[in-house]
């Protein structure tokens, strides 16, 4: 298909791709799933944190997503696709000997030597992967395409650049190696015949003599890894064998033989007949002779490498800067994030990672003698508070009963009307028999959410734990289904750790900087006599800081999934939101009250409960304050009591806080 020259022709996208699709915590559960299916032996570790995309030959890397918003179909289909493509590098790329030739390379400036490398291993990858999984190729194909609409961006400015083979031949071997392999968009083809039919033609042959290189694949989830390893570097050899042939035929135009040995740290770029890699010498470092009928391959006696690092950051020094083939090149795609700039232009992404925040019972209570001890201060409390919550009780049981029992049907069943019998029979009515029948169940669940950051030690953590063992017992008695969870922060774990020290160096800054960790005293699945322990630990669990606003997310998600139409979250806080962020308060009190009217918008009662302050009404349109536990009889269970049995709760308007 000829193509005007000043035109980079691409058929038109597909507008359904745009539409909403799933929530980012959707997508980051099911990529997990698909990455360890692909990879066989399903201990594949995913991991979403920052901004960056990549592998590192164990885990698997991709952005972290905002876990409430909608991702749109294009989104999770190019996030999915570069999740499975770095899935088989992991799998058929040797990364320990393959990072030192990258950045070899890097030091020498050779850089499209680099790119070549990255498309070649892509496709070989790719050609083993429709084994390993059938369905690969359509997983792969909508980040692939991708790689082509980035490309036309660039080309509509620079039209030239589809004929320079120094720009465009790596990238042009990923679109006719992966047109080879079946790849359903017509978007890859298409732009492969936008290129000079120079470059188209040798393009395909390095394509071929790639395809033909071994992968390792021997059958479904069947990989033999020795083979693998071994292919990866025939594809290094071939890049740099590429490489040194293109600039014998074609020498990079912003760069002249003989200043190329004077560039970088290396000895030279591909220009030069000694600079394949390191003190190699003789015979080795001589180009090969060109092979005119398709690049043949002989690669025994050239020396072995490792495989490419696909997300290596290079320096340019010695060889023009293709366009890159690395499906990287897309991924901000799938980034759904929301960023600012600093003032500097520092990027800022709304949380690093979720990775390492844990939801899970308190590590302090798992030795058995430490089970003892909080579960003695847990009737320590109980027994000191006995005469209060007895009071708790009797309000919201009489509540209950009144409720669920008084609601009589009279009929022409059940039992004789003794009381209306002769004034029915004499006025000729049906009416003259009554039974009893349940009136409306108490369908509510109650989630109780402690703030325990490091402000709340002492004082306000003794009547934080106070009141919820007081509300547990109360709503344990009226049979209400309910969970008590804490929140704080801790550093981030393992590499995620890593991850954002290197991101931090390089600049970069984000909302949430900290892992959020959140005890769960008491959960739905459990009675309270399981869980005294947890219980009381929580006058004394205090540590660190407090992410308001994840932690309600967190907190409402859960509550969310109860079967009950009425949802109450109860939030026991001493002030206001702070965590590790680039953000000052103020916009983290803007999160925080966000993430409030988002859970009212999704059906969740939500109300504030302020220890010895009144911060929560900055936040909480239902808000009480409370001193002591001595307030919850007369103040909070009357607000809890409302919101469970509605109208047909009365209580003395003395004891009513308005809110």
């Amino acid at each position: 298909m000829t193509m005007n020259k000043d035109t980079f022709y691409l058929p038109p996208d597909d507008p359904d791709l745009d539409r909403d699709y799933i929530t980012g915590r959707e997508f980051q559960e099911g990529t997990k799933t698909a990455v360890r299916t692909i990879s066989s032996d399903f201990d594949t570790n995913v991991i979403f944190a920052g901004t960056d995309a990549k592998t590192n030959g164990h885990e698997v890397f991709l952005p972290q997503q905002d876990l409430d918003k909608m991702m749109t179909h294009r989104q999770v289909e190019v996030g999915r696709g570069y999740a499975n493509h770095e899935t088989l590098h992991k799998l058929l790329t040797d990364f320990n000997v393959g990072q030192a030739w990258m950045h070899d390379m890097t030091q020498k400036g050779l850089e499209f030597t680099k790119s070549m490398a990255q498309g070649l291993e892509d496709v070989r990858i790719e050609n083993g992967g429709r084994i390993l999984y059938n369905g690969i190729a359509r997983s792969v194909d909508k980040t692939a395409e991708q790689v082509c609409r980035e490309f036309k961006k660039i080309a509509d400015k620079e039209p030239d650049i589809c004929k320079d083979p120094w720009k465009v031949l790596p990238v042009a071997v990923t679109w006719i190696g992966r047109h080879k392999l079946g790849y359903p968009s017509k978007a890859i083809k298409q732009a492969f015949d936008n290129l000079s039919p120079e470059i188209q033609e040798r393009a395909s042959k390095i394509a071929d003599v790639c395809l033909a290189i071994p992968h390792g694949v021997e059958g479904v989830g069947r990989v033999n890894q020795k083979v693998a390893y071994a292919g990866h570097k025939q594809v290094l050899d071939l890049a740099e064998r590429v490489s040194k042939e293109l600039a014998k035929e074609q020498p990079p135009t912003e760069f002249a033989p003989e200043e190329n040995g004077k560039n970088g740290s290396g000895n030279g770029s591909s220009t030069s007949g000694d600079n394949s890699s390191g003190d190699d010498k003789g015979e080795e470092n001589k180009a090969p002779k060109q092979n005119k009928e398709g690049l043949k391959q002989d690669l025994s006696t050239e020396k072995s490498h490792g495989a490419s690092d696909s997300t290596y950051e290079t320096t340019l020094q010695g060889e023009p800067i293709p366009f890159d083939p690395n499906l990287n090149q897309v991924i901000h795609h799938i980034d759904t994030t929301k960023k600012k700039k600093t003032k500097s232009g520092v990027r800022i992404d709304q949380v690093f990672s979720t990775e390492s925040d844990t939801i899970e019972e308190p590590k302090q209570t798992q030795d058995s003698s430490n089970r003892t001890y909080y579960r003695s201060e847990y009737n320590s409390i109980k027994q000191r508070m006995g005469s209060r919550i007895a009071t708790m009780k009797r309000k919201l049981e009489k509540a209950l009963i009144t409720k669920v029992d008084s609601d009589w049907e009279s009929g022409t069943r059940g039992r004789l009307n003794v009381r209306n019998r002769g004034f029915h029979i004499v006025s000729g009515s049906q009416q003259i028999r009554r039974q009893r029948v349940q009136g409306d169940d108490v369908d509510t669940a109650v989630m109780l959410l402690i703030d325990c950051s490091g402000s709340m030690s002492g004082y306000p953590m003794k009547v934080a734990g106070e009141s919820a063992i007081c509300l547990s017992e109360c709503l344990s008695a009226g049979h209400i289904p309910y969970e008590v969870l804490g929140h704080t922060t801790m550093h981030f774990k393992g590499n995620v750790w890593k991850e954002y020290r290197a991101s931090r160096e390089r600049g970069n800054r984000y909302s949430r900087e900290c892992a959020i960790n959140m005890p769960v005293f008491k959960p739905f699945n459990k009675e309270l006599r399981q869980c005294t322990h947890n219980m009381g630990f929580i006058p004394t669990a205090s540590d660190n800081s407090n992410a308001d606003a994840d932690a309600i997310r967190y907190a409402g998600e859960r509550l969310l999934k109860r079967r009950e139409s009425n949802k109450i979250m109860l939030v026991l806080a001493d002030g206001y939101p702070a965590w590790s962020s680039m953000y000052r308060r103020d916009t983290m009190d803007k999160m925080t009250r966000q993430a409030v009217v988002d859970m009212q918008n999704k059906g969740i009662n939500m109300v504030g409960i302020g220890i010895c302050t009144s911060a929560p009404r900055h936040f909480f349109d239902k808000h009480v304050c409370i001193n002591d536990a001595s307030d919850l009889s007369k103040n909070v269970l009357d607000q809890v009591a409302k919101l469970i049995l509605g109208s047909r709760f009365n209580v003395d308007n003395r004891d009513v806080i308005a809110v």
